[in-house]
């Protein structure tokens, strides 16, 4: 994944203050709003970050409308100059972003296979680790003093971001499949672990060796986690099969399930906080709005989007923020309580005035999705294909 988007923000659930975060090949692009009745952006305090190489700085420079100018500060901490070049620069293809819960800190992981976190009230980095292997996701814990990352050999480490970051991460789990997506509960005991063999893993945190349970039920590999203050007992999944599915995650228990129409892999997910459910699937450019309102998955509208769906994130206040491949509007921000409530038809925020201040944020990410097919895997069925085969021979020596 090249283009991520997350959004947060500190004491966001009572200012309506946040930010949304899009994460491009190069850098980020920090957008402030205020998230009220209507979504209005702060485009005079638009900040854009560059990813630093190991041992330079990271460049920062804030977009301001009414000076019409830029302003460049640097890490003090590094003592460099610049974002490391367009050649350093380069290399650093976005694998995964994370927020923490109070907004404090951004984590962003590259190709490079190095995490870097920044402080997200002087957006200066304030620490980085290499990756054991290369990271497929990352979330921080609940209370934001702990941030996990999952790589792609099925390890999870756990990195302190609290007063003193640790050196180096502690492997809490593994798994033997492809890890696809990780998350954890909102009281901080647990953490969820999904991957290519069809399941999810409910594990103890921070003893993550005691499980607690599995969810089955998905028939493809589990590809999106997702859970929403609505339903703190409760964990959304989505899958290679189209289905998407609410559990009971401490018992394993699959509380409802939802098929898409279309069977076709979800390629991403986000929950809302009123407990809305957001999935787009893999080539396609409707996003799907599910409610689970007493505990049954309904489809209640399907949204068209500029294009394929790569990314998304909802505020606190239920505006669902979109990155999709076309090139000319890659993002998209829909007003989706008001769409329920059949307040408005199609309510879409535009951001094109802000993002023309960053035409190649995105250059060469809109396309570089992983072809999800490749996770599938085929039921071994020796039975079936010996009838077919039977089959054909019986036809053959009828001629």
């Amino acid at each position: 994944m090249a283009a991520v988007l997350v959004c947060g923000g500190s004491n966001a659930e009572n200012s309506g203050r946040e930010i949304a975060i899009l994460v491009g090949r190069r850098r980020a692009l920090v957008v402030p709003f205020v998230d009220g009745p209507r979504l209005s952006v702060l485009s005079e305090k638009v900040v854009e970050l560059s990813l630093p190489q190991e041992g330079q700085a990271s460049g920062v420079q804030t977009s301001g409308a009414a000076s019409g100018g830029t302003e460049t500060a640097e890490d003090a901490t590094s003592g460099g100059g610049g974002g490391g070049g367009e050649e350093g620069q380069s290399r650093h293809t976005v694998a995964s972003a994370s927020m923490s819960a109070g907004g404090e800190l951004l984590a962003v992981c590259a190709d490079g296979r190095t995490v870097f976190i920044f402080n997200t009230s002087t957006w200066t980095k304030v620490h980085q680790w290499p990756a054991k292997r290369r990271v497929c996701t990352m979330h921080f814990s609940s209370k934001g003093q702990d941030l996990l990352v999952a790589d792609k050999t099925g390890d999870v480490y756990r990195y302190k971001c609290g007063e003193e970051f640790s050196e180096a991460g502690e492997m809490i789990l593994g798994h033997i499949s492809v890890l696809l997506d990780i998350g954890m509960s909102l009281d901080n005991r647990f953490i969820f672990s999904a991957d290519r063999d069809d399941k999810i893993r409910v594990s103890r945190f921070p003893n993550a060796y005691n499980i607690e349970s599995f969810c089955l039920g998905h028939t493809q590999f589990v590809s999106c986690l997702a859970v929403s203050r609505q339903y703190p007992n409760h964990l959304f999944s989505a899958s290679g099969d189209g289905s998407v599915i609410m559990w009971l995650y401490e018992t394993g228990q699959l509380v409802s399930r939802f098929d898409l129409p279309v069977k076709q892999a979800i390629s991403c997910m986000a929950a809302s906080a009123s407990g809305l459910v957001a999935v787009a699937q893999e080539s396609m450019s409707d996003v799907h709005i599910i409610s689970a309102e007493g505990g049954s998955l309904q489809l209640l509208q399907s949204v068209p989007a500029n294009g394929t769906v790569l990314h998304m994130a909802f505020s606190q206040r239920g505006y669902l923020w979109l990155i999709s491949s076309k090139s000319g509007e890659p993002v998209q921000v829909i007003d989706v309580p008001g769409l329920v409530a059949n307040k408005v038809k199609l309510d879409s925020i535009d951001l094109q005035p802000i993002l023309s201040k960053s035409d190649d944020l995105f250059e060469g990410c809109l396309h570089s999705r992983l072809d999800m097919s490749l996770l599938s895997k085929d039921p071994m069925d020796g039975m079936h294909r010996y009838f077919e085969r039977k089959q054909e021979r019986l036809q053959a020596s009828s001629k």
